[in-house]
């Protein structure tokens, strides 16, 4: 199997339709691609929305149950199911661009044959463009207008990779094993892309953000809404959870990262504080609740 898919999803049936069906609309390539679409203990009608889309899809469609929350979880549920040499990643409020699928595999049969560094290319994410005006631009969106590569060791930075439109080789998970189970959607630390590339950099991957294939993401978030204040406050929490998911790792360098993403100029505005009050909570809490092994 070329390229597999993965959709993660739970309790949104009429919004998994909606992305399913710009999933149905889009062109495919000419090699071997298969949907893995993860129900992550949803109580309303996504189990039946699945079902009537793997009957009429015109590649195969895997389903699987994980019933535990949690988005790390349920990639991960979604990896050991899937076959491909390349794995995609989106979400069920996200509508994949009708030449995603042909450009990802432009992309991916290019790096096999290029003489230049994009050969190297393993993990990365393509544009997640929000779905109209309305939308909050800070809730996971990405403009992404030309390659930008991520050299090996390089310590990514939050944002840089995110879930709404990611990719990763097989051979990232064979070396350095899969998402981090406690973190994702569903869980306290909303981190589980950015921490995923990370250890993918650490490892010596080389990544990039590449503008070839895209999402559109229709989140619902509007600007000034309590939802998309709610969600980018999370979004800090998050980001104090992956500097010390590093640390956790043992790489100090993590301090130079949260040192030089502080907005020192304007510290002493209280949004700016706050922010970083959110960030060492986030913190404090992961390293409390991870089990030293």
């Amino acid at each position: 199997m070329f390229m597999s898919l993965i959709i993660c999803t739970k309790d949104r049936a009429s919004q998994l339709q909606r992305c399913l069906d710009e999933i149905a609309a889009a062109s495919i390539p000419s090699c071997d691609l298969e949907i893995i679409l993860v129900d992550n203990g949803s109580k309303d009608s996504t189990n039946e929305v699945i079902k009537t889309f793997a009957g009429k899809s015109p590649v195969k469609v895997s389903s699987v149950l994980c019933e535990k929350a949690g988005l790390g979880l349920a990639r991960n549920f979604g990896l050991a199911a899937a076959k491909g040499e390349w794995l995609l990643f989106t979400d069920d409020d996200c509508y994949v661009d009708k030449s995603f699928f042909t450009e990802f595999f432009g992309f991916a049969s290019f790096t096999s044959n290029s003489k230049t560094d994009t050969r190297d290319i393993r993990y990365g994410s393509g544009p997640i463009v929000p779905y109209d005006e309305l939308h909050h631009p800070l809730v996971a969106s990405l403009a992404v207008h030309e390659i930008k590569l991520i050299k090996p060791k390089t310590l990514i930075g939050a944002g840089w990779v995110q879930g709404a439109n990611m990719f990763f080789h097989r051979s990232i998970f064979e070396k350095i094993g899969p998402f981090n189970d406690k973190m994702g959607s569903g869980t306290p630390f909303a981190c589980e892309d950015i921490e995923m590339a990370a250890r993918a950099s650490l490892a010596g991957f080389v990544g990039a953000q590449l503008p070839f294939f895209k999402v559109v993401h229709h989140h619902k978030r509007h600007i000034g809404s309590a939802e998309a204040t709610s969600t980018i406050e999370s979004y800090d929490y998050g980001r104090g959870a992956y500097y010390s998911s590093l640390l956790d790792l043992g790489v100090p360098e993590a301090w130079k990262l949260w040192e030089a993403c502080i907005d020192f100029k304007n510290i002493k505005q209280s949004d700016v504080r706050l922010r970083l009050a959110r960030e060492f909570e986030g913190a404090a809490k992961y390293l409390a609740n991870v089990k030293i092994e």
